[in-house]
């Protein structure tokens, strides 16, 4: 939601219980006066390892790295997790936002300095407990590039501060401390608690996320873990609910509940994080990996990811989720799918496959964009390759701009990464001129006794799959950065 994993945990662990090989207090940054400090657990043995980030728990104005997260960090540490577990600034002395920017920095902190504790930032989860857990949620559902990860956990996290604070009658004094405001909740409180909430950010394209929760928690109840995983959910967004029959709100209590919920969060972020990354690319022929750019952009992935080329010659974007190719690729269970059509969309390709580009055309993209988030895929819309057809003054005219503006118009419409090949390809192709585009042309070969084949102006030859493959690699990083890594 990668090959090291970062965890956000909150933490209150006794310095003198703390576990061999753990180096206490190194700074990871200074924020209003107050150095900001954090323990580091590193694995034995060589290799990159997944990396937990720990952010504790106190009402946002109590707590420390080394208390109330002891029961995760042996577990952790067994199962060869690089563990940081991070101080961050506390109400009354420092009002919101001082502590969600703490988090963020140490997020920042961590993936840069991964490698001095042998931590892969490609794999990172944050794991928060109690208020920690509203800290790690808000800031992975309004993450930017530099402070994703690739998992979530929440230990009884309230995600609903509003609907916390009616049942309470009022704020909480944690959250009298943290906003500086009374206990009435005035309208100006309801908007304020409903910008704290992470249940009112949650979007498509998140990365998974793990919830445990005590079925007898007093202070957050156990019905705002079960409503954030439901909207989750709703968004395309997996997430697991671990229920802790007859638990309290208190972490250290839940082992009595259930000795097992350790081992089961440790099982969830190995095959989250371990994972290969799948991408599944959807099309028509100039996608395929027989003339199209698929082998091109598979030749630049680097270990770690898979990708399954579901392209198919001849399909329109009409034709391709009538004909049920689009259900077999969402069927591949993909994290990421490319998607381009319009070559066998246009006028003159018969009624099973033509689509009008301001209509028709929309509406099936948009189809893919909106299933593919259902499924928990993120989809990239790609413009289609432009022919390789070329005027008089030597540059491309292209037949395909009305489908390519459809595109760009439902990127901006739906916020989907979009990578205009449309345009990368024209670029391409007018710098090199008609005589040297030639060598794109797929081999042809004419039937005995038949007149020379014209040649293919559509479809691509091996090098011209290399080329146009990279044009699509590069700009996914891009449009994409998690994906970079993954990317020569």
């Amino acid at each position: 939601m990668k090959s090291t994993v970062v965890f956000l945990l909150v933490s209150t662990l006794f310095i003198w219980n703390v576990p061999a090989g753990v180096q206490p207090d190194i700074v990871y940054g200074k924020a209003g006066g107050v150095i900001l400090r954090l323990d580091a657990s590193t694995p034995e043995g060589t290799g990159t390892f997944p990396i937990a980030i720990i952010v504790h728990g106190g009402g946002w104005s109590s707590g420390d790295k080394q208390a109330d997260i002891k029961p995760l960090l042996k577990p952790l540490a067994k199962a060869n997790f690089t563990w940081f577990s991070i101080d961050y600034r506390l109400a009354p002395t420092n009002r919101w936002p001082a502590c969600y920017e703490d988090v963020q920095s140490a997020i920042r902190w961590v993936k840069a300095h991964a490698a001095e504790y042998k931590g892969d930032p490609r794999r990172v989860a944050l794991i928060g407990y109690s208020a920690g857990g509203q800290l790690v949620c808000q800031s992975i559902a309004l993450a930017r590039d530099d402070t994703r990860v690739q998992a979530v956990v929440g230990l009884a996290p309230p995600t609903n501060l509003v609907a916390d604070c009616e049942r309470r009658g009022g704020l909480s004094p944690s959250l009298r401390n943290l906003l500086d405001r009374d206990k009435p909740l005035t309208e100006e409180t309801r908007a304020v608690l409903r910008e704290l909430s992470p249940i009112n950010y949650v979007k498509p394209g998140l990365p998974p996320f793990l919830v445990i929760h005590g079925t007898e928690d007093k202070s957050v109840p156990y019905v705002q873990s079960v409503n954030f995983q439901a909207k989750l959910k709703a968004n395309g967004v997996p997430c697991d609910l671990i229920t802790i029959q007859g638990a309290p709100h208190r972490l250290t209590e839940w082992a009595k509940f259930d000795a097992d919920y350790t081992e089961k969060m440790i099982a969830w972020l190995q095959h989250t994080l371990g994972k290969k990354i799948k991408i599944v690319l959807v099309g028509d022929s100039t996608v395929t990996d027989v003339k199209g750019w698929g082998p091109g952009f598979e030749k630049l992935l680097k270990p770690g990811v898979d990708c399954i080329n579901c392209a198919k010659s001849g399909r329109s974007s009409k034709s391709y989720i009538n004909e049920g190719w689009w259900e077999k690729a969402l069927a591949e269970k993909p994290d990421y799918v490319l998607i381009q059509f319009g070559h066998n969309d246009m006028p003159g390709k018969g009624p099973e496959r033509e689509t009008d580009p301001a209509t028709t055309y929309l509406e099936f993209m948009a189809r893919y964009v909106d299933e593919a988030r259902a499924a928990g895929a993120k989809p990239i819309l790609v413009t289609s390759m432009t022919r390789r057809r070329f005027n008089t003054e030597g540059k491309i005219e292209s037949d395909l701009a009305p489908y390519v503006e459809a595109v760009k118009k439902l990127a901006a419409e739906k916020n989907v990464p979009l990578i205009d090949l449309h345009t990368l390809s024209i670029a391409v192709l007018d710098q090199l001129g008609p005589k040297a585009s030639e060598e794109f042309d797929p081999a042809i070969v004419s039937e005995p006794g038949q007149p020379p084949a014209k040649p293919d102006k559509t479809h691509l030859s091996p090098k011209g799959a290399e080329v146009m493959g990279k044009l699509v690699a590069e700009n996914l990083k891009a449009v994409e950065p998690d994906l970079a890594p993954y990317i020569e």
